[in-house]
């Protein structure tokens, strides 16, 4: 259901509207005015507003309503429309109206679905906008870190911004401990535009605006400005903050150039590079802090310091040189180390993860299933000392590995003090056994099939010496030798899928001539008449005339088109359409199979074709045909490929050389 504010206050005209876009299953929400919209939770993400049409021509309203238009459509509303207000509503270029007695209620929907549509390509558009900025922005942060003194930092990250988001002056204000202004810089493309920075020093630390200069009143200060000053809403204000939410300084933007974007879509990026500058701040200042320290302390102390990183080296090394991801967490469970082995395993940058809680890395790349939820679960209990589990997570190129987890908590008395753990790296150990587990059931496959193509073939003998007695015995009666040759093919079809069956992996090669693939489809379809036509199934067939012969077994084709027709008959239980279509492409000759069935899950796609993979419902069946499918159309040179979107049947593809 869709949601939609309705901005008016009560009256006739509201309630009949309700009960219009009701009607037309739209979810109705009221505000009296605009000064409530702000209240309504949730109202930056709607993307069409109604209003009635005299709330929306008010003087007090149409800055508002200017505003709003800048990424939602409005529609204005009226019970009747007067000549008058028509006249003032044709003005505006900032929403289009609705005459509740005029309009019919489709029209009223249709208008209200295409002011959405309209909405959301402005909002599109305008995140598309930012990327140029949010690439400038980032290529700035990285000459930011070379910055020599605290001075060239604030005027670098000054210029970059200024630059990046299109204004022709920015300031940058420092705070002390005590909130006043101790350090600022300023960036201005004229001399029309320069500010005087040390008069700053020593202010209340605020945001400055050159539009607007302080006046100092003995303690206090207070702002002067003229009214085309306070008309100027092009002005930009983000603050300067520590990690921990402390305010270190203000930035302000103001003299927007012609690049200039729209301030929602530039606000955002900024933010982020001052983050990065006020992390700067504190790495100087740690690092000054640093090397006061060092300075005081005796030649014991360097010593110290000198085995302690010895030391660091030492683990940093013997850890790196292990096959598993390690990792060290303090008391709360926030990580403080990883070895390069996590990036190496998973493609991750292992610096934007440090710091983070452990749950929360592991949640955020961990596979959605109810084995990896359990895992975490027990590491957020602490309730265990030890946890080992296996694992499923994400690479960042969205491949699933398998890990084995596991996780100490280290305690000291009864208290957590630091955690530890391994995740080793088990993909490949699973799927060796996975492989081993197949070969295994091949094999015995085999065997089974070895000893059963014995009992088939002596009955099958026995059906093709009487077949051939009753064929003299018939005459010339056509209809009657047609169908005889149709249970001749199947026996011979019969004998070659036993044959197949005692040797799965097929090493031998068939003989093979040039032949038509739409003649296979022929006799296929032929062959399987009756079965199609009492399962009431609808074959349409568009095959290409001029499709080029391939060098194949005509036999191994039909044995695969005979697999395909039998399965999509099961996935069509109460009828329905099944299509063939021939093309060439390139050196390829492509015939497309498609069913109007139920369709394939994707979690059964990716394992349609492994041996012994059978998804039948109602049960029966070994799982070989695909698997033996695919197998032939690669003995021929080509592949057999599966697609099947949600709700939409299945689709396969049979992918053949053309014939040289």
């Amino acid at each position: 259901m869709k949601t939609l504010l309705i901005i008016g206050s009560q009256s006739t005209a509201r309630a009949k509207l309700e009960e219009i876009l009701v009607s037309r299953n739209w979810r109705c929400q009221f505000v009296n005015n605009f000064d409530e919209v702000q209240s309504f939770y949730g109202w930056q993400d709607l993307h069409v507003f109604m209003i009635s049409l005299e709330e929306a021509l008010s003087k007090n309203s149409l800055t508002f309503v200017e505003q709003l238009n800048k990424h939602a459509q409005l529609v204005a509303y009226t019970d009747s429309v007067n000549q008058e207000t028509e006249e003032l509503a044709n003005m505006s270029q900032l929403f289009s109206v609705v005459s509740l007695s005029h309009t019919p209620p489709w029209q009223i929907d249709m208008i209200l679905q295409r002011a959405a549509e309209q909405a959301k390509s402005l909002v599109n558009l305008a995140k598309e906008s930012a990327e140029p900025i949010y690439r400038k922005l980032f290529e700035a942060s990285a000459g930011l870190f070379t910055s020599e003194s605290l001075s060239k930092l604030l005027e670098q990250t000054c210029r970059e911004i200024a630059l990046g988001a299109g204004f022709d002056r920015a300031v940058l204000v420092l705070g002390d401990s005590k909130f006043r202004i101790q350090n600022a810089q300023a960036y201005f493309v004229s001399d029309q535009k320069i500010i005087n920075i040390a008069a700053l020093i020593g202010q209340p630390l605020m945001p400055v605006l050159p539009s607007s200069p302080l006046t100092q009143l003995g303690k206090g200060f207070k702002l002067e400005s003229t009214k085309s000053d306070r008309d100027d809403t092009r002005n930009l204000i983000l603050p300067l903050e520590r990690s921990d939410g402390t305010v270190l300084g203000f930035l302000s933007l103001d003299c927007p150039n012609e690049l200039n974007s729209e301030l929602s879509t530039i606000s955002e990026p900024i933010a982020i590079l001052l983050k990065l500058t006020a992390a700067f701040i504190e790495t100087q200042s740690l690092r000054a802090e640093l090397i006061k320290r060092q300075g005081s302390n005796d030649s014991h102390s360097e010593d110290k310091s000198a085995e302690l990183r010895q030391a660091q080296e030492r683990f940093s090394r013997l850890v790196n040189l292990t096959d598993d991801i390690i990792y060290l967490t303090d008391a709360q469970g926030r990580i403080v180390y990883m070895n390069e082995l996590f990036g190496a395993r998973l493609g991750y940058t292992r610096e934007n993860y440090v710091g983070q809680m452990l749950d929360s890395v592991l949640t955020d790349i961990a596979a959605d299933s109810e084995t990896n939820a359990h895992a975490i679960s027990e590491i957020q209990s602490r309730t265990e000392d030890r946890v080992s589990h296996d694992i499923e997570l994400f690479t960042k190129t969205g491949y699933r590995k398998a890990f084995a987890l596991s996780h100490h908590w280290v305690r000291q008395g009864q208290d957590i003090v630091a955690g530890q753990g391994i995740l080793r790296d088990v993909s490949e150990q699973r799927e060796l056994q996975a492989r081993l587990a197949r070969s295994e059931r091949l094999g015995m496959a085999g065997k089974l099939a070895s000893g059963v193509a014995h009992e088939i073939n002596n009955p099958l003998q026995a059906i093709a010496s009487h077949l051939a007695g009753i064929g003299d015995k018939v005459g010339n009666d056509s209809k009657a030798l047609e169908s005889l040759g149709v249970v001749s093919d199947s026996v011979e079809r019969i004998r070659l899928m036993v044959r197949s069956l005692m040797d799965l992996q097929r090493v031998e090669t068939s003989v093979r001539s040039n032949e038509n693939v739409n003649k296979v489809v022929d006799r296929t379809i032929t062959l399987l008449g009756p079965q199609i036509r009492s399962a009431a199934i609808d074959v349409v067939c568009n095959l290409d005339p001029d499709l080029p012969d391939c060098l194949i077994n005509p036999g191994e084709i039909e044995q695969v088109l005979i697999n395909l027709i039998l399965n999509a008959v099961e996935a069509m239980p109460l009828g329905g359409n099944l299509m063939f279509r021939s093309e060439a492409s390139n050196d390829k000759v492509l015939l497309h199979v498609t069913d109007t069935g139920r369709g394939i899950s994707p979690q059964i796609i990716a394992t349609l074709f492994q041996p012994f993979a059978t998804y039948r419902e109602k049960g029966g069946g070994l799982g070989m045909g695909l698997y033996m499918s695919r197998n032939l159309m690669q003995q021929h040179g080509g592949d057999l490929r599966a697609e099947s979107p949600p709700g939409s049947g299945a689709t396969f593809t049979l992918i053949l050389p053309m014939a040289k």
